[in-house]
C-alpha cells in the first residue's frame, strides 16, 4: 500500500500557480471517471487501497458502517447539466473531513468546499462547471457531534 502524507502538500499547489506535478504520496489527485479507495493505519496514516477506473453508481445502500474501514471517493462528469460530481462512501466507523483543491484548465488550483463525511454514510458534492483535476489532502478524524453540520 501507498501511504499518503496530507500535510501542507496542498498549500503548496494553491500557491504554484499552475498545475503541479504531485509527488508520488503527497497528494489524491482524481480525473473524471476515476475513483480510489483509502483506509487508515491503526497506526494513523492513510493508505491507498487501491485505485481504478469508475464503475456504474450503484445504490447508496451499498455502504455499510465498518464494511471494509475504508472511505472512496469517485469523481465523475455529469454530461445532464454540464458539471462535476464526487461521490464519498465512507465505510468506517469515524466521521471525517479533508480539504479540496480544483483545477480548471491552465487556472491556479482553488480550493473548494467539503462536508463533513459521517460514517456509514455516502456524501455526494456537485458543481455546476467542469474542471479536470481534483486533489484531496489533510484527512482528519472527527467527532460527528462536534462537526459543524454546513459545508466549508
Amino acid at each position: 500500500m501507498q501511504t499518503l502524507i496530507f500535510a501542507s502538500a496542498l498549500s503548496l499547489l494553491a500557491v504554484a500557480g499552475e498545475v503541479p506535478t504531485v509527488p508520488a504520496g503527497a497528494v489524491l489527485g482524481l480525473e473524471p471517471g476515476q475513483t480510489t479507495t483509502v483506509r487508515r493505519d491503526p497506526d494513523g496514516p492513510w493508505q491507498v487501497a487501491e485505485s481504478g477506473q469508475a464503475e456504474t453508481p450503484g445504490p447508496a445502500s451499498a455502504t455499510q458502517v465498518g464494511q471494509s474501514d475504508s472511505v472512496t471517493f469517485t469523481f465523475r462528469s455529469q454530461p445532464e447539466i454540464g458539471g462535476m460530481m464526487l461521490v464519498v462512501r465512507n465505510r468506517s466507523a469515524q466521521a471525517f473531513t479533508y480539504e479540496a483543491l480544483i483545477v480548471k484548465g491552465q487556472d491556479r488550483p482553488q480550493r473548494t468546499s467539503v462536508c463533513v463525511v459521517s460514517p456509514g454514510l455516502v456524501n455526494y458534492e456537485s458543481w455546476p462547471y467542469k474542471f479536470e483535476r481534483i486533489y484531496f489532502g489533510n484527512l482528519k478524524l472527527v467527532d460527528p457531534k462536534s462537526a459543524p453540520p454546513d459545508c466549508k
